[in-house]
């Protein structure tokens, strides 16, 4: 648009070289979600038998050549890419709208969905481990149900944090919706809560939890599931990520807690009741000492590549005596690692 709010009208030439460089991230990026769909199928290059090319932008004489370069096979172009997307997008409205019909498209989750958790990480309690109860590529629509269990005695209540992602650290994932469900009978043995999960063909995921035992339930509805997130909505997530960890780390000033996995072995023990053996006795802060010294051993991945190789030694060392403090529970190995780490990427990122 110009100053003036009329559009502009631009008819510019290019080289096929320019226009190819212009897109390669485009094409690079395609490249790695095919990647990603063999991985998940369990197959490679190899196993392909065909590739047929479909979409107007197939034309471009570039993927064809990386498809090439990539496994080996020449793309077959022997149907009209346009016209065989129409197509499918026609198959699939008659399909929504109930009609037979002899093809059969069968869509699936683009990503995986499921609840934090309380769990053990390293030998520490940590209440933000996390599995899908949905797994990428399950055919939709989908319902599946898992069992967990409250956290603490008499624990009254319970918050449900829903992400989106396949980190096994939930913190790592992405916040899509979260619900507090209160009025649990306070049992002193571990009260049965049944998380279920329900996803459709719109993107609609529907998450409810379900006290076993009396059938007392709450429900939320988180649609655009299906969508990627923007970044702003990653930003926001991320935001009210921050007022939930800042809740978590008042842990046992009231009785609102987490729940707990049903298969872990501490379920029916109380949490930041007692200090764990050699360990720390503010559970919080043990906490949050395995959260700083796992972001910052991210953090230090991210910069490897860029690092003098002495440097790179002693990070990788670092890495690894993080890793094994964590294991083996032991917080003061654990704060001089870390304290190390963070000094030598202080001196790193301030030449």
């Amino acid at each position: 648009m110009s100053d003036n709010g009329k559009p502009l009208h631009l008819d510019v030439e290019i080289s096929r070289e320019e226009y190819e460089e212009m897109i390669r991230p485009l094409i690079e990026s395609t490249f790695d979600s095919v990647s990603k769909a063999l991985r998940d199928a369990n197959k490679g290059p190899s196993d392909i038998d065909a590739i047929l090319l479909v979409g107007g932008s197939t034309r471009t004489p570039l993927i064809y050549r990386r498809l090439r370069e990539l496994t080996s096979l020449e793309a077959r172009q022997d149907i009209h890419p346009d016209l065989c997307v129409a197509l499918g997008a026609g198959v699939l409205a008659s399909r929504l709208a109930g009609h037979g019909i002899e093809r059969v498209l069968v869509d699936v989750c683009p990503f995986s969905f499921g609840p934090s958790y309380l769990g053990d990480r390293g030998g520490f309690p940590y209440p933000h481990c996390y599995h899908p109860i949905i797994n990428r590529n399950t055919p939709l629509p989908v319902t599946r149900t898992e069992s967990y269990a409250t956290a603490r005695h008499y624990q009254d209540s319970v918050r449900i944090e829903i992400y989106q992602g396949e980190e096994d650290d939930a913190l790592k994932n992405i916040l899509v919706g979260d619900f507090l469900v209160q009025g649990l009978r306070p049992t002193e043995e571990p009260n049965e809560v049944l998380c279920r999960m329900s996803l459709d063909i719109d993107g609609i995921l529907h998450v409810t939890a379900i006290e076993k035992e009396t059938g007392k339930s709450k429900q939320i509805t988180i649609a655009r599931a299906l969508q990627e997130k923007s970044p702003a909505e990653i930003a926001a997530a991320r935001e009210r990520l921050k007022v939930l960890c800042s809740r978590h780390s008042a842990m046992g000033s009231d009785n609102e807690e987490k729940f707990a996995s049903d298969d872990a072995d501490d379920a029916s023990e109380p949490v930041a009741s007692e200090p764990a053996d050699n360990g720390v006795s503010d559970l919080p802060q043990a906490l949050l000492m395995v959260k700083e010294a796992s972001d910052l051993v991210e953090k230090s991945q991210r910069l490897l590549g860029g690092l003098h190789e002495e440097d790179r030694e002693e990070a990788i060392d670092l890495h690894e005596k993080i890793n094994s403090a964590i294991r083996s529970n032991e917080p003061a190995a654990l704060k001089r690692a870390t304290a190390e780490l963070r000094e030598l990427l202080f001196f790193v990122e301030g030449r």
